[in-house]
C-alpha cells in the first residue's frame, strides 16, 4: 500500500512539474524579464494547488488499500488528462486564447480533488463504526 501512495504523490509532483514547464514554454520565460517571473510565480503557485490536493488525498489515503488505489487511480486520471489538454493546447495546435487553460484548467482539477477527497473518506470509514459491536450487547 506504500507504493501506491508513493507512486500517487510522485505523479502529483510530476504532474506539477511538468505544468509549471508548459507554462514556462508557453510565455518563453527564458526571454523574459523580472515582471514576467512574478506574474508566474503566482499563476503558477495556483496552478500547483490541486496537485497538492492530489498529495493531500494521498497522506488521507492510509488506512485500507482501497483508498490507496482510489487515490492513485484519480491521480492517474486527473494528470493523464492534464498534459493530454496541455500538450493539445499548446504545441498540437496553439492558439492564442488557449493560454485561458492555465486559468481554467486548475477550477476543474479542484472539482476532481474534490470528488477525489470524498471517495477517499468514504472509502476510509469502517464497516460498522456506528453500530454497536457484538461485545457491547452481550453485556
Amino acid at each position: 500500500m506504500r507504493i501506491i501512495k508513493n507512486l500517487s504523490m510522485l505523479l502529483a509532483v510530476l504532474g506539477g512539474l511538468f505544468t509549471l514547464g508548459m507554462m514556462i514554454y508557453t510565455g518563453q520565460g527564458w526571454k523574459q524579464g523580472a515582471d514576467w517571473w512574478i506574474g508566474f510565480a503566482a499563476l503558477g503557485l495556483g496552478n500547483l494547488v490541486p496537485y497538492a490536493g492530489l498529495i493531500g488525498c494521498a497522506l488521507l489515503a492510509r488506512r485500507r488499500a482501497r483508498q490507496a488505489v482510489a487515490v492513485l487511480i484519480g491521480t492517474m486520471l486527473l494528470v493523464g488528462l492534464s498534459i493530454i489538454l496541455l500538450v493539445h493546447g499548446f504545441i498540437v495546435d496553439p492558439k492564442e486564447q488557449n493560454l485561458l487553460l492555465f486559468i481554467i484548467m486548475p477550477a476543474g482539477q479542484l472539482v476532481w480533488v474534490g470528488i477525489l477527497l470524498i471517495v477517499t473518506l468514504v472509502l476510509g470509514i469502517s464497516r460498522g463504526a456506528g453500530r454497536p459491536s457484538s461485545d457491547a450487547k452481550a453485556q
